[in-house]
């Protein structure tokens, strides 16, 4: 293989690419019906190293001459244009007589597309100190004409000279309107998703003379872009929780117009996470449910939390822990979870709380009866009607006056360290995981009391088969009025005993058995009871009664008595017949 031939055709080829190469210009004009207006529009540049300039300076005036193939617009700086040859090919665009423009824009360009008496081939005109490839517009505007009033023909027509690096053209477009990039669209609204945003816009004013093809938005920052043929348009691998603004260009076959306006700022967020859930505590109707805020929040704020209560779903809302739904049936169990909710969404539920049975306290129990003791009362009552949805756990009775208590499960309770000779009333409450409820009413009036202390014995004193016994009241009632005494007495051979009882003393005792021995003693008896006994009397012997001996004045009237009575027998003899 021939290396140094490969060498040396490579180091030809790499020579070619280095070297510089003369770019071929174009310039084009549009000419075209704007309302009620003919416009003339064109730019581009000329190499003019392919066109054969002519010595002639002169003084153009903008004008269009369709009979002539004559346009000509802008002005020249120096007031001269210079005459450049080019093509041979004759073009004629219209047949109208020349007409003067109305104003005119940038440099002085200008085309004869006619072999003219003049000239020998069709000219083009240019300012006399034009450079040769340097950029150049030119403009002019007829006013209140029209095309056809102009004798303008609808059609592209283009002159063009040199070959190769010096070849150009000039290009006349009449009838169609030149086509540039859209305008900017109008932004709308961003809106935030999971890791994406959609942004709405408004289609340009102007199209540019060119369907729109497409749009694309573009996100700052990171530059993102999305795009699409209408609005809205989503822009997607957005970094939830970072901010972003978005601007949307429009794209026609001309390019791609400037931006919008700045879109409003959003925030790219994915729903939370769930939260922790804690415990549930139950109330009257009710349940407060605790919870911890998720790990995650998506990338936006937690706006609130929602708690359901099942079943039912039952829920309740918050913006932080804890939260109490109401509404609940009491009696019925329930368990919760809790969901957070941010601008993207409703995360999934947390896992279920504890179950619980809201419930209220019970309603009052029904009273029934108050019994006194010896420093206690006994009071019995009934469940009241309604438990409050939970299980009662207990009774309550409360004295008045004091406030002492006693408690229990069941009916009766019984209330002790009252003080004895004292009147007291009773309530009773019912209690259950809820509370404690209303108080029953009043329980009747008692009085707890003792029985009365002992009598203190006074004398026996015998009589005829009976025995009166003397004694003092205790000094202690017990609280409770005395309401009798009962005085036995007890032979001391231990045989039968005899009692009597009265309201106080002394008492007679009867049916003993005279001439035998006996002890007396006395009870004291009150609503409570029997006291105890009081000491024993001293011993009595109850006897019959002895015959009476007469007393010497009893003796004298005996006597006398029977002096007379024989005195009367006697003279009652002696005045017999």
């Amino acid at each position: 293989m021939n290396f140094k031939k490969i060498f040396a055709i490579l180091a030809l080829m790499l020579a070619s690419l280095a070297l510089p190469k003369m770019a071929q210009a174009a310039f084009v004009m549009y000419v075209y019906q704007s309302g009620s207006d003919v416009v003339a529009s064109g730019s581009g540049s000329f190499n003019l190293a392919g066109a054969a300039p002519t010595n002639a300076l002169f003084l153009m005036t903008s004008e269009v001459t369709g009979n002539r193939a004559l346009l000509s617009t802008g002005t020249a700086s120096s007031g001269f244009i210079q005459q450049f040859q080019v093509s041979a090919t004759a073009l004629s665009f219209g047949a109208g007589a020349s007409t003067v423009v109305s104003t005119s824009s940038g440099s002085a360009v200008g085309v004869i597309g006619t072999n003219l008496n003049s000239w020998s081939r069709p000219t083009v005109l240019l300012p006399s100190d034009y450079v040769s490839n340097a950029p150049i517009s030119s403009g002019a505007t007829w006013t209140g004409r029209t095309l056809s009033g102009l004798g303008l023909t609808n059609g592209t027509y283009t002159w063009t000279w040199g070959t190769g690096a010096t070849a150009d053209s000039y290009t006349l477009i009449i009838g169609t309107a030149p086509t540039t990039a859209p305008g900017a669209p109008t932004i709308g609204s961003a809106t935030s998703g999971n890791g994406q945003a959609t942004v709405s816009f408004t289609a340009p004013t102007s199209n540019g003379g060119a369907a729109i093809t497409g749009y694309t938005v573009t996100s700052n920052p990171g530059g993102l872009t999305g795009t699409g043929t209408s609005s809205p348009i989503t822009v997607t691998g957005l970094t939830n929780g970072t901010a972003y603004t978005f601007t949307v260009t429009a794209t026609n076959s001309a390019g791609t117009g400037a931006a919008s306006a700045a879109s409003n700022s959003v925030t790219p967020a994915s729903a939370p996470g769930a939260p922790t859930i804690g415990s549930a505590t139950s109330g009257n109707g009710q349940a407060t449910v605790s919870f911890t805020a998720p790990t995650s929040n998506g990338g936006a704020a937690i706006t609130g939390y929602t708690v359901t209560c099942s079943p039912g779903g039952v829920t309740a809302t918050g913006t932080s822990s804890p939260i109490t739904v109401t509404g609940l049936t009491n009696g019925t169990a329930y368990s919760c979870s809790v969901t957070a909710t941010n601008s993207a969404g409703t995360s999934s539920a947390s896992a279920a709380s504890n179950t619980i049975t809201p419930a209220s306290a019970p309603a009052a129990p029904t009273i029934g009866s108050a019994i006194a003791g010896n420093g206690q009362a006994t009071v019995s009552f009934t469940a009241p009607t309604s438990n409050g949805g939970a299980a009662i756990t207990g009774y309550t009775v409360t004295c008045s006056p004091g406030g002492l208590t006693g408690t229990g499960t069941s009916s009766p309770i019984t209330v002790t360290g009252l003080t004895n000779g004292t009147a007291y009333t009773f309530t009773v409450t019912a209690t259950n995981s809820a509370g404690t409820g209303a108080a029953s009413a009043a329980s009747n009036s008692v009085t707890p009391a003792s029985a009365p202390g002992a009598p203190t014995i006074g004398s026996a004193t015998a009589g005829n088969g009976q025995a009166t016994v003397s004694f003092t009241a205790p000094t202690s009632t017990g609280g409770s009025a005395i309401t009798g005494y009962t005085a036995t007495c007890t032979s001391s051979d231990g045989g039968a005993t005899s009692t009597a009882t009265g309201a106080s003393s002394p008492l007679t005792v009867s049916g003993l058995t005279n001439a035998k021995s006996y002890t007396c003693a006395v009870v004291a008896t009150n609503s409570a009871g029997n006291s105890a006994l009081s000491s024993a009397s001293g011993t009595v012997i109850p006897q019959a009664a002895a015959e009476a001996i007469p007393t010497l004045s009893e003796w004298a009237m005996i006597y006398m008595a029977s002096l007379m009575a024989l005195f009367g027998f006697s003279r009652l003899r002696s005045r017999r017949p």
